[in-house]
């Protein structure tokens, strides 16, 4: 009964808190907890046992067409060897706390992988992603500052990366956490630039040095004049602010080079490489 009420209430904030839910028995809500339960329980799993991967995207330069960093993305590697995207484990995480943890660890094998890289010859820039619960992270910032002081690494090599729309749900807490970011030597990126109301206004607001501007104007550009027009006018407006432009989703070779003449700073997408695991990018590219 105990058990009954707890899904009838996790019903009820999921609609936006203060009303009911009447749980029947044919309800979807139990298949949907104990759907979340399973996969609290993999991800937990998954942390314990390192079944987390690391892939990587590279991200290159529109102008000198060469790789200019890597973003890493964020797999779980199944039971049967299956690689599990993000999408599904994420929102559990987020909602259990488990999402701090694997901040933390996906910060730390990134880290680590620099540094494997730069010992072996290698200069690499990685971009990592932080979820939207970073800014209640108390612990985040002194780990990276343990990190780096750990592995010597130079902070001005790493791009630390978060949405807008997660930025912006607490614009005084995003400004905290990317000075505290920037103060340490780190960069910062603004991903899914566009989606918000009032995107520009952020230019003026948050201390980041990227923007990447949102996929939805980029996958149709070749095809759709006011997709143009505005990615024309993200372009000038970022420049006149000092931020760099990256487009993501780019997915052939007229979308590159319609990038090149906007003054697109860099692009992302399955044209340029698909993600694969960090280690076959770093197998690739070091010295022999």
């Amino acid at each position: 009964m105990l058990a009954q009420a707890d899904l009838a209430m996790y019903r009820v904030k999921d609609s936006g808190r203060g009303g009911w839910h009447l749980l029947s028995g044919d309800d979807q809500s139990q298949r949907l907890m104990r759907t979340r339960v399973l996969w609290k329980q993999r991800v937990e799993h998954a942390l314990v046992n390192d079944c987390f991967l690391l892939y990587a995207q590279p991200i290159l330069g529109v102008h000198d067409r060469t790789v200019s960093h890597y973003e890493i993305l964020l797999r779980m590697q199944g039971d049967d060897g299956e690689i599990i995207l993000p999408g599904q484990f994420i929102e559990v995480a987020e909602k259990s706390g488990l999402i701090h943890s694997i901040d933390r660890m996906v910060m730390s094998k990134a880290i680590h992988y620099q540094f494997f890289a730069e010992k072996q010859g290698l200069r690499v820039i990685f971009t990592i992603n932080l979820s939207a619960h970073a800014f209640n992270n108390p612990d985040l910032l002194s780990y990276l500052k343990q990190l780096l002081q750990e592995t010597g690494l130079a902070p001005q090599r790493i791009i630390f990366e978060m949405t807008e729309t997660a930025a912006i749900s607490d614009l005084v807490a995003a400004r905290r956490f990317m000075e505290a970011i920037n103060e340490i030597g780190c960069r910062f990126a603004l991903d899914d630039f566009g989606t918000g109301f009032a995107s520009f206004q952020y230019l003026k607001e948050l201390p980041f040095d990227l923007i990447k501007i949102d996929g939805s104007f980029i996958r149709k550009l070749s095809s759709r004049t006011d997709d143009q027009i505005l990615v024309k006018a993200m372009a000038e407006i970022a420049h006149a602010f000092g931020k760099k432009t990256v487009a993501e989703y780019v997915e052939d070779q007229e979308t590159l080079a319609l990038l090149d003449k906007y003054k697109i700073d860099y692009a992302q997408g399955y044209h340029i490489g698909r993600p694969v695991p960090v280690t076959s990018i770093l197998e690739e590219n070091l010295p022999h």
